[in-house]
């Protein structure tokens, strides 16, 4: 198989259900998830500070428009439910990847650390922190 430019990870239909691949160009399709777990130690998406904030939604809205220089001008922190949504990558030790599908480092889209995804409920694996919601 010749490998595509911009092919990400996996060619279709990828590893995760939430996150499908564009068959033409093999990049994820973020639009639809509808949020981003930041809570503790998992908010330091792109290096920076514990805990949601502007760099976390930046980094969402990254990922939801496939755009490495967009930037969040609305978002809301609230607690995580019981829905899709992206979270931190799996731990490299015990007890595992606790339902996360790891798609790595998209560094075309701006974003430097490796991106997981829950494909159903990040309240479920990461509990009720605190994650960013984009807004329309």
């Amino acid at each position: 198989m010749q490998t595509q430019v911009n092919e990400e990870n996996d060619p279709p239909p990828g590893p995760s259900t939430s996150v499908p691949l564009d068959p033409v160009t093999c990049r994820y399709n973020f639009s639809a998830l509808p949020q981003l777990y930041c809570e503790g130690t998992c908010g330091n998406w792109n290096n920076g500070a514990n805990g949601c904030d502007q760099t976390d939604a930046d980094v969402f809205c990254k990922l939801k428009t496939d755009n490495p220089l967009s930037t969040a001008t609305s978002f809301t922190v609230a607690i995580a439910t019981a829905e899709p949504g992206v979270c931190c990558p799996p731990p490299p030790w015990a007890p595992g990847p606790g339902g996360g599908v790891n798609l790595g480092v998209l560094s075309t889209r701006g974003v430097v650390t490796n991106v997981a995804v829950h494909d159903t409920s990040v309240l479920s694996t990461h509990g009720s922190g605190n994650v960013v919601r984009t807004n329309p």
